[in-house]
């Protein structure tokens, strides 16, 4: 297993110890002291912190990683993090820590396997409800297609998580915005001015039939009457075998 893993340094092999006690955190504490950098990693890429949580879990001692730099979201070669064994082995307080030290929830291993989904396996029912409340979303499946409903290790943990899934379906139903069935706007009709162009419309034209004439239009200023002030002329009345009778139609437009 040693050569495998390679070599490890003074850092790594202490808090690899199973039977972490107050003599390992002194001698942790003046490792880092001296210098020793948290972050180095051995053969399968796992950091002091990361065989601190899957051995002890010392929780003091993770708090002097962290303060010395160590990298919380750290992944070893299966993606597992510091959190993730946390889940596994039932370290509650350590967990804490790692989630108020920047810790995610929603980091998977490369088997997609979510803390809660961890959790809820191991039947660590606190730390279930710990991830639930940091907004680990329990209907996420790993590439097994397992959720953590499906590994739960008994009812209660099951209960929970049942009762997690119905609240976020709800929200999301009750946020769906369904498309609308109102008739779309009418368009208002577009209308044709000619008073940019200078005429006087305020009179409309009339049609007469034989006998009454038109009534002309008057300009509207007497400065602005002039040869050119007539828009459109007059029509003659029709006259010939082809007239059905004698009409006038007369059209005038005054500009203004």
């Amino acid at each position: 297993m040693a050569d495998t893993e390679g070599p490890r340094t003074s850092l790594q092999r202490e808090c690899a110890i199973s039977s972490f006690g107050s003599r390992n955190e002194e001698r942790v504490r003046a490792l880092l002291d001296s210098g020793v950098d948290p972050n180095e990693l051995d053969g399968f890429q796992r950091s002091a912190l990361n065989l601190l949580c899957s051995q002890s879990g010392h929780t003091e001692t993770v708090r002097l990683l962290i303060e010395a730099g160590a990298d919380v979201t750290s992944q070893d070669m299966w993606g597992r993090t510091p959190l993730h064994w946390c889940a596994d082995r039932g370290w509650l307080l350590t967990a804490h820590v790692l989630l108020e030290r920047g810790a995610s929830v929603h980091v998977t291993t490369k088997n997609g396997d979510t803390v809660l989904l961890w959790a809820a396996k191991a039947g660590h029912h606190r730390l279930v409800e710990l991830f639930l409340k940091a907004g680990c979303d329990p209907r996420l499946s790993n590439n097994r297609e397992e959720r953590a409903l499906d590994v739960a290790k008994d009812d209660s943990i099951r209960a929970l998580i049942t009762d997690k899934v119905e609240k976020l379906e709800a929200v999301s139903n009750s946020t769906y915005i369904f498309p609308s069935t109102d008739p779309p706007p009418k368009r208002a009709k577009a209308q044709t001015s000619l008073s940019g162009a200078g005429f006087d419309l305020s009179a409309s034209k009339t049609v007469e039939t034989t006998g009454v004439d038109t009534e002309e239009m008057k300009p509207s200023s007497t400065s602005s009457a002039s040869a050119n002030s007539t828009a459109f002329s007059s029509y003659s009345k029709q006259t010939g075998a082809g007239a059905s009778g004698p009409k006038k139609l007369k059209i005038s437009l005054k500009k203004k």
